[in-house]
Order: structure tokens, then sequence, then C-alpha cells
């Protein structure tokens, strides 16, 4: 592990998760977007920033110890479900959430209404990250 990378314990964000450990990289942490304003911009432009969204989050959350392959994935049918799982799987790694029920509001919601909760989760860690110091 490089310099940047803290390891935070006893951080579970979802109570039901458990999870202990997080892995969170100081040097690129999760980008803070308002949830409103994915949402708007997934309806408004027929879904396509839904797609960027997933695109941007997956090689954010890949840098922040998640393991989700390439998103041209999603585009194959009954692949794509598969991904959505390992995405859901990544963000509940990094967020602390549930991966059962973030792919449940992917899968089921679509990614245009299911990732503004998605990102809400990511933008509580983001803000829980500590500033790098220089």
């Amino acid at each position: 592990m490089g310099m940047g990378f803290i390891l935070r314990v006893g951080f579970p964000l979802s109570p039901d998760t458990g999870a202990a450990l997080a892995l969170t990289s100081l040097e690129h942490p999760v980008t803070h977007r308002s949830p409103l304003t994915v949402f708007i911009l997934s309806v408004v432009t027929l879904g396509i920033y839904a797609i960027v969204w997933l695109v941007k989050t997956r090689g954010e959350l890949n840098t922040q110890g998640a393991e989700i392959p390439t998103t041209w994935l999603v585009l194959i049918p009954f692949v794509g479900f598969w991904w959505l799982w390992k995405f859901s799987e990544g963000a509940a790694r990094v967020s602390g959430g549930s991966a059962g029920a973030y792919f449940a509001v992917l899968f089921i919601l679509s990614p245009a209404i299911g990732g503004p909760f998605i990102q809400s989760d990511l933008n509580k860690v983001q803000a829980a990250t500590p500033a790098q110091a220089y």
C-alpha cells in the first residue's frame, strides 16, 4: 500500500452489514456529487448520464479497494446483472452499506433512480474521510 492509504476500523455506516474494515485512499477520494443532480441529469439525458455515473463511480470505487470489472460488461444481456452485483459489492465495501440493497435499487429501480441513493451513502464516506495534510 502507498503512503496515501489509511485503514479505518469500526466504521460501518449501515448497522446491518457488520463491516468493520474500510480501505480509503486519501489521494483519490470518492467525488462528492449531489444525488439530486445525479437523478436529474440521468432523466434529462435519458439514462446516458446514469451510465457516465456508473463509469466514473466504478473507477473511484476501484481506487478505494473495490474490484469492479470494466463497465462495458453492463451492456451485455444477463452479464449486466452480474456486473451490477459486482458494482453493488464494491459500493458496499467502500461505504459500509448493503450490497443486496444497492443491487435492488440499481436493478429494480434502474441506475437513474438507484444511483442517487448509492451516491448519498458515498457522500457520507467522503465527508467522513479526513483531508490529507501536506
